[in-house]
């Protein structure tokens, strides 16, 4: 209560830096999100 809405954020942590960007992360989940190319893909 002491720090009211600032104690709601994150404390900073102890560990590893993050290896990726947030935009990397934002890449990733645009890709994974959206249909594949029509031309990749196997007739077979």
């Amino acid at each position: 209560m002491e720090l009211g809405i600032d104690g709601l954020k994150d404390a900073p942590r102890l560990g590893k830096a993050p290896i990726y960007s947030e935009a990397d992360k934002a890449r990733v989940i645009q890709k994974a999100c959206s249909k594949p190319d029509v031309r990749l893909m196997s007739l077979s």
